[in-house]
This record gives structure tokens, sequence and C-alpha cells, in this order.
């Protein structure tokens, strides 16, 4: 499959990978598999995905099986062979252009677009959903841009529904996409993506407010476990008798650094995008004490995990969930 097929071909592109792709693990978010372009431009992945250049293209396709994260990744040399953008000047439209190239002639709306800053370099993200095949797969795509006419694409593809709960991982892959110098303009001493680590929102990014209005927040039904002396296990919220779906008004605080939501006071990490809360919880296990960290990706989306502490059978466990926020 060449890079001028990718578009046209989405489908197979996608299926493809899934079926094939069957000894890569997910689950780890390490970041430390690092690729380098012929370009010179970087980007990380965790250790455990698969990751591979196309034929006959720098560009790369990516998998996590189980998981079915499949996508693919072009530095701005690969992508200017495939889109016009000579006279773009912002990721927004690079962004609209890209997505209607490469993978649909679906107009988007410019309130859909979310625009940011990655490791201080100027970003736009778009959700969507597309039926290939007769299967139905929700998608993001992110368009950086590094310079004058310098525009980076990657494109994250999941299952229906399994998005909101994998964007916090998304948004970390894509903060390690950095130039052949390494170095992003909001950092002067330089984050080389080779020493192994992804670079941050911490100092280089625009912090990112939540805006007041009802939120609701989806959960993974699926959460890790494990209790003393016994192996890690998974378990299902429903069955523990936690709640899958919560929703409610979230109210920001006056200086944006924090915000009231289901009954807990959310603090921002000092210089990021993430936020800290708490809150305690009847179950079928009893008590349950929970802790929050979320990360803003946009005003009206944030993601992060819930570990939770609960006695079961008078055994001290603990589980994690990840999960998504949304403005309602």
């Amino acid at each position: 499959m060449t890079l001028r097929r990718v578009g046209s071909a989405m489908a197979a592109f996608i299926i493809i990978l899934i079926l094939s792709v069957v000894t890569a693990v997910s689950g780890q978010a390490d970041l430390t598999q690092t690729i380098e372009f012929d370009s010179g431009y970087m980007i990380s992945f965790p250790s455990d995905w698969y990751v591979e250049s196309g034929e006959a293209t720098s560009a790369l396709v990516f998998s996590s099986a189980p998981d079915d994260i499949t996508g693919f990744v072009l530095d701005p040399e690969t992508l200017r062979l495939e889109v016009s953008l000579a006279t773009v000047d912002d990721p927004e439209t690079a962004l609209v252009e890209t997505y209607n190239a490469m993978l649909s002639r679906r107009r988007i709306r410019a309130s859909d677009i979310a625009s940011f800053e990655l490791g201080g370099f100027p970003a736009a993200s778009y959700r969507f959903e597309e039926n290939y095949g007769g299967m139905i797969y929700d998608g993001i795509i992110y368009v950086i841009q590094f310079g004058e006419g310098e525009f980076g694409a990657l494109v994250f593809s999941t299952p229906s529904g399994e998005l909101d709960v994998s964007e916090a991982l998304f948004l970390s892959i894509a903060e390690t996409f950095l130039p052949p110098d390494g170095i992003s303009p909001g950092n002067s001493g330089g984050n080389n993506a080779n020493d192994g680590s992804n670079t941050s929102l911490t100092n280089t990014a625009e912090l990112i407010t939540p805006l007041g209005g009802f939120w609701v927040v989806s959960f993974s039904n699926q959460a890790n476990g494990s209790c003393e002396g016994t192996a890690d296990y998974n378990f299902s919220l429903t069955e523990a008798g936690m709640p899958t779906v919560l929703s409610g008004f979230l109210l920001v605080g006056d200086d944006g650094n924090s915000f009231a939501f289901i009954g807990m006071d959310f603090a921002r990490t000092t210089d990021t995008n993430s936020f800290f809360g708490s809150r305690r919880f009847y179950s079928g296990y009893g008590m349950v004490n929970s802790q929050w960290v979320v990360t803003v990706t946009s005003p009206m989306m944030m993601a992060g995990e819930q570990v939770m502490s609960f006695s079961r059978d008078g055994v001290a466990c603990s589980g994690t969930v990840t999960l998504s926020v949304s403005l309602g």
C-alpha cells in the first residue's frame, strides 16, 4: 500500500492492520519507541506498539492490537506530496485540506475543530466517525504547524465508542512529534525525543480551561484491579455496582485554575492542563475512595483516569479505569 492510496483505501488499511498485527500488545504508555523519519522529524510510541514505514513512502503506519488502535503519521515532507498546503498559514485550514484530501470529502464545521498548542507549536484536531466496509470507526486527526508551510499530520482510529478512553494517550503521542532539532519553541534547552521521553504541556503550551456548563463523564466499563496478596485482575464496573456514566454542572473558578464538578473540587497542576480531584461513593464493594486526574484537551473535552481504593471481602484492593469528559 502506498501513501497515495491511503485516502481511497482507508478501509483496507485499517482492516489489514487489525487482522495482520497480532503480536503487539497494547497497554503501556511509556512512549519509549522513538521513530525518526528520513527528514529528521521524530515521534514516539508505546514500546509495545507495532510501527512500520508504508511501502515506497516515509509515512508511518501503526497499530496496537488487541485494542485495535490504528493510524498513520505524515511528516511535513511527505504531507507536501499528498496535500497542497503551500498557501496555508494556519493548522486549522491545513487540517481541513488534509482531511478532505486523504480521509473524506465531508464538510467540516469550523466550530468542530479544536485549536491549541502542542509543545509550543500551533495545532488543531478534529474528531470524526466513518463507515468503512460496514464497520463504524471513530477517529481523530491532529495537524501541527512546525513553521511556515511546515505541517505534520497524525490520524488515530478506534472501533466505535473507544475513542474517548484513548484520547489522552493520543495527545501524549502527538506531543512527541518534533522537528529534526528535537526542540520545541517553548523549550530552548531542547527536548530530544531520542532520549526516550515525550514532550509535555508544561511551560510550553497555552493553558486550557474547560467551559462552564453541563458535562458528561463516560467510563470504560473494564477496570484494572489488584488486591493485597493476589494477582492483578480486570473487573467490570457494572458488575461491581459502580457507575459507567456520570453527569453534572461544571463551575469554573475565577482564576481558571480550578473547577467544581460532581461533588469534587479540581485543582490545576501548576503550568499544565492536568487537574486533580477526589471523591467518595458507595458501590457493591462498599465505600470507595477515588482520585481523578484529567487532562483538558480542549475547552469542551477532557480525558484521564480514576484510581479507586476499596475493600473486597476484607482485603484492601484498588482499581484504575480510564474516562472521558465532554461538554453536554
